[in-house]
């Protein structure tokens, strides 16, 4: 197995009372050594706009009601990068539903847990539009 750390640098980060500031996030993206990233170019062109691992972003628009939504913008960047169509993506904190969302329009397989009752509903009120295809 190989993986890549990437950071995100939120650039509106919610403010906090007397807690430290949330204002970075860490994802471990985990491949299979057997197969290479299928969308990465190792050539002159690519080394001049470096792979990156660090992303400056604003957090999600609230557009779910979920306290930390994700941003669209940035699941997308790393699915487009990691994968390729009919690949399975793994979200184990699925949240508002970010990355099912960006699987579902990038033509990804995904598999998701959430605990919290109240985000799967956010999660199922904002996937409705979305014709899912399910396989059993």
């Amino acid at each position: 197995m190989l993986y890549d750390f990437i950071l995100w640098n939120k650039t509106n980060p919610m403010p906090t009372n007397n807690h430290i500031c949330q204002d970075k996030e860490y994802c471990m993206i985990i491949y299979s050594k057997k197969h290479r990233i299928p969308n990465y170019k190792n050539d002159y062109e690519s080394k001049k706009k470096k792979k990156k691992t660090i992303f400056n972003y604003s957090i999600g628009k609230k557009l779910t009601g979920h306290p930390t939504e994700k941003t669209l913008y940035i699941f997308n960047q790393l699915i487009s990068k990691y994968s390729k169509e009919n690949d399975l993506i793994l979200d184990c904190f699925m949240g508002s539903g970010t990355t099912t969302y960006a699987c579902e329009q990038l033509k990804r397989k995904w598999l998701g847990y959430e605990i919290n009752n109240e985000y799967y509903k956010i999660i199922k009120k904002r996937l409705k539009n979305i014709q899912f295809k399910f396989e059993f």
